[in-house]
This record gives structure tokens, sequence and C-alpha cells, in this order.
């Protein structure tokens, strides 16, 4: 908490503090925040640095929804309370994508590993008001790299497809193309997906903390991803979108 007293954040604010003795290329840290925009962009959101405090490095980052600048600025009381809501959803599938033990080597926290081993830095944290959460150091660095190696393959490109078996390949073409159904369940407490007119169950890769929205178990789905290989084989399904079949109303969701 003192390190977010120190920063003074506002409610539509958070911080990355990198722990540098040196200070920071300035080509990497960009790509850094780049790669956060992004993951902002795909959940609603924009980024923008509005601050750099003294001493290891802290970049202020002001959130605002994709229209919405405007509302907040014209009322800051009304809206402070959402934005807020808003702010720590942006900031936990931050937290996500630079987990490789959940998420793997995403493009985000690839970028952050960048930063622990060119030396420049030690340790990232994300800060806001509530809460300090370390997410990059030399040992997540290394994790990041792992995962890397052992990634499941993903397979696009129709000569690719042609060396599946034509379940799999199925299977990769109604993901990618928004038409793939199926039911939900934990299998060994992981959230499965087993898609009609196949059998067997594929591990579900999302992000838990989305808007307060979520894939839940005993559920009947329609979405839209990708499907992650290993040995030809299917390894999980990373859920771009997902709209629940039926009268329960739709949910989405953001890789």
């Amino acid at each position: 908490m003192a390190l977010a007293e120190s920063l003074n954040l506002g409610p539509d604010e958070f911080a990355f503090h990198f722990e540098t003795q040196n200070g920071v290329d300035a080509d990497i840290l960009a790509n850094f925040l780049k790669r956060a925009a992004t993951v902002a962009r795909q959940r609603g959101g924009e980024l923008r640095v509005v601050g750099l405090r003294e001493g290891s490095l802290a970049v202020v980052i002001e959130v605002f929804k994709k229209g919405a600048i405007k509302e907040f600025k014209d009322k800051p009381i009304s809206t402070s309370i959402k934005t807020s809501v808003f702010v720590a959803a942006i900031v936990g599938g931050i937290i996500h994508l630079m987990t490789p033990a959940a998420s793997g080597s995403t493009p985000l926290a690839k970028a952050g590993a960048d930063l622990i081993e060119t030396h420049q830095v030690t340790q990232i944290t994300i800060v806001t008001n509530e809460s300090s959460t370390v997410v990059m150091d030399e040992a997540t660095a290394a994790e990041v790299r792992r995962a890397e190696r052992d990634r499941p393959q993903v397979l696009h490109r129709p000569e690719q497809l042609m060396r599946l078996s034509p379940p799999v390949a199925g299977l990769l073409r109604d993901a990618s193309q928004g038409v793939l159904t199926g039911e939900t369940d934990l299998v060994r407490g992981k959230l499965h997906f087993r898609p009609d007119r196949y059998q067997y169950w594929v591990p579900i890769d999302e992000n838990p903390v989305m808007l307060n929205h979520t894939i839940h178990p005993g559920g009947r789905y329609r979405v839209v991803g990708h499907v992650a290989l290993l040995d030809g084989q299917p390894d999980r399904i990373v859920v771009d979108h997902a709209e629940v079949i039926g009268d329960e109303g739709s949910m989405h969701l953001h890789e």
C-alpha cells in the first residue's frame, strides 16, 4: 500500500513500477507498454501514459473505456466506482497474461522478460490503489522462456491442416470460424470444453478476471478462438469470444 500511496494514483489509474538502477531502453519499454495497451484494447479499454515518477521508474497509466473518456471527465464522481471496477478488470487481465503458469509465453510476458534479461530491470510490479503485484522478475522470466520452448503448436494454414486427422482439422476450422458449440465441465478441477460431435474434452485457456464475466462449468456455449495442438492432438482451446447458447444471454471474453 505504501507504494500506491507514494504514487498518488487516481481511481482510473494504475502504474507499472520498474526496479532499475540505470534506467530503461526507450524501445524496449515502448514495446512492453504497447503489448499492455493491446491487452487493454482487447478488453474494451484504452491506456494513456500520464506520468513518470523518479527513483526506480514508475509509469502511471490512465485507463478509460473506448469512447468514454469524456464521460469520466464530465462526471468523475458518478463514474468513479464503475471506473475502478473496470481498471481492476484491465489490471487483472494484464496480470493473468504475465503469469506463465496460467497463460504460457504471451507477447506481453515475453516483452516483460526482455526487460529482465537485458539486465535493465530486476523486477516489474503492477500497482493499483488496492494492491501491488510483482508480475516479472528473474525467476518468472525464466518460466516465460520455458513456456515459450514448450508451447504447443497452433496451426492455421491450409497445408498444415491437411496433415491433421479430419476430426482435429475440423475442430480447428470450427473454432476459428466461430461455429464451434459444446458443453463445459470440470475435469480434475480444471475447466474443459467438449465440442459437439467430438468425443474428447479440451482444456479452456481464458482469462478468469474479465469484466466480471467467465465461462461456467455445466453450460453450453458457442465459441470463437483457436486450438493449440501438442503432437497433433488438441492440447487446449484459447477462447476469444463465448456466447451462451439458449435464453441465458451472452458473455464476451478475449484472449
